[in-house]
């Protein structure tokens, strides 16, 4: 195995999960073990088809979604449903906030992106048509989100597409610091509305 992957396992209630950190992304075989390992088969170099179990929506994971980071930013991925919940959960409640996931998700996935004081997670899940609360409208990037902007660029914000894409945006940055990354063309391309 290159050093561009590499893999450890761990027991867990009588299954075998494994993870891997692969091109900076760190994945578990709880949710998919199949697409484990298309990814770190596609991470060495090897073509591999897409998953034809999966319909139209399945196609293009969501973690392909999260923008780049650029400049001295950082950012760290988190795979999966539990891993991406659990992240978000962990961050919002540093900063004093109870963010609303949907119901019915089957994937989700989460960034965290840090630069000096700024902090933010932009988390995606997949599942039923989203339905967005409703707060009021804040624009960032041309991009429509309900929630608000609270003190000190206190970020609690949500978005939902018309196929059952729902994202998040919780931190502490400014909205001109997000800005460019929801500018990124894989993220603007998820529809949101």
């Amino acid at each position: 195995m290159s050093n561009k992957a590499a893999k450890s396992v761990a027991v867990t209630g009588g299954g075998l999960v494994m993870l891997a950190f692969v091109g900076g992304l760190y994945v578990t075989t709880r949710d998919d073990p199949e697409a484990l390992s298309r990814i770190m088969a596609r991470a060495m170099g090897a073509s591999v088809p897409e998953d034809e179990r999966a319909g139209p929506t399945q196609l293009k994971p969501l973690f392909s979604a999260i923008p780049q980071v650029y400049d001295d930013w950082q950012r760290t991925d988190y795979l999966g449903l539990d891993n991406a919940r659990g992240e978000l959960a962990r961050q919002a409640a540093m900063l004093g906030l109870t963010p609303e996931t949907g119901d019915s998700v089957r994937d989700a996935a989460a960034a965290v992106f840090t630069n000096g004081s700024q902090r933010f997670v932009i988390y995606i899940e997949r599942g039923r048509a989203a339905r967005i609360g409703g707060a009021e409208t804040v624009r960032i990037a041309d991009l429509p989100f309900r929630g608000e902007i609270g003190a000190g660029n206190l970020l609690n914000l949500q978005a939902a597409s018309n196929d059952g894409l729902r994202v998040l945006l919780v931190g502490r940055a400014s909205p001109g610091t997000v800005a460019p990354f929801l500018e990124d063309p894989a993220f603007a391309s998820l529809g949101l509305h």
